[in-house]
């Protein structure tokens, strides 16, 4: 009951400001639906917590690419009752790319389980211009930028992977 006045809110916040409501929802939403754990994260890094903040975000990123996208395309099927994709437009599919284009540069700037100035940077950087400028071939250039500054990262810290996946092993347990 909540979610279609939540959502009806955002698009007449959008309309409002003038702001795409594709935008205005792709967004705003998630972060206002993730705010707790921004909110964790920032008080523990204020309290000189790093390494707690950044458990918060990660156990955060990783429930969201496992239970929530994982699971859209099953609960799709059960609807169904028979197994079938999930029928995406152009857009939909092009933000698909973008975010996991993102997901491979965060997972790529994590893996030693530190992250830089200069990677946060980048991160936030990127990010920012394809939210201020969201057309097609901004998104497109993004992407690709994720990804090619993600892989001579994760070749760099390819020694990490191991450790990185027993750290986050023993996070989620």
């Amino acid at each position: 009951m909540s979610v279609e006045s939540f959502v009806n809110g955002l698009i007449e916040t959008a309309s409002m400001f003038k702001i795409s409501p594709f935008v205005m929802v792709q967004w705003v939403a998630p972060i206002a639906s993730e705010s707790p754990e921004l909110i964790v994260a920032f008080y523990l890094v204020r309290k000189l917590r790093t390494s707690a903040g950044l458990n918060t975000l990660i156990s955060s990123k990783i429930d969201q690419w496992t239970l929530l996208i994982g699971s859209l395309a099953i609960v799709y099927s059960i609807s169904l009752m028979s197994p079938a994709s999930i029928p995406l437009d152009t857009r939909q599919r092009e933000e698909i790319f973008l975010t996991a284009a993102q997901s491979l540069f965060g997972l790529a700037i994590i893996l030693d389980l530190k992250v830089s100035r200069l990677e946060g940077l980048l991160l936030l950087i990127l990010f920012l211009i394809q939210l201020i400028i969201p057309t097609f071939e901004v998104r497109l250039i993004v992407s690709m930028m994720y990804i090619t500054l993600a892989l001579p990262i994760i070749v760099k810290k390819r020694k990490c992977f191991s450790k990185s996946f027993n750290y986050v092993v023993e996070l989620l347990s």
